[in-house]
């Protein structure tokens, strides 16, 4: 699987936003209802290594990126490795997220969490994390 949108040319929209991820289409506006309720925009843009991604941002501090493959949301966030054990503490993060920050490689000073959301259930996890990154610097 890959990226869904790759063109250039051609942003993506809610029609095709609806199209690429089918069945599951309703958990990409219960995302972006959560970015939003933490005052985050969401904006698209193109990358020439990887097509379109969506970057929820604040106040110029990126919250995450999101991506969509064939019936599938995908939303990754960085954390700098400084900050594991302050989320690994954190109660207000369900333990199965714990569990995969405690087990998430470093790349540099960073560590991500890539979730996959199929369902409305996955979008409490999102919320989770936003919280979490806006709670640390």
């Amino acid at each position: 699987m890959g990226n869904v949108f790759t063109d250039a040319e051609t942003r993506p929209d809610e029609d095709a936003i609806r199209a690429a991820l089918g069945d599951v289409s309703g958990v990409w506006d219960e995302v972006t209802d959560v970015f939003a309720s933490f005052g985050a925009e969401v904006t698209w843009r193109h990358y020439r290594d990887g097509g379109w991604l969506a970057k929820a941002s604040r106040s110029g501090k990126t919250l995450a990126w999101l991506r969509i493959e064939p019936g599938v949301l995908q939303v990754s966030f960085h954390f700098a490795e400084r900050l594991r054990d302050t989320l690994l503490n954190d109660a207000a993060i369900a333990e199965q997220l714990r569990e995969r920050i405690a087990q998430a490689p470093v790349s540099g000073k960073l560590f991500s969490i890539t979730l996959e959301v199929p369902t409305p259930d996955g979008v409490d996890d999102v919320r989770q994390l936003v919280a979490a990154r806006l709670a640390r610097k």
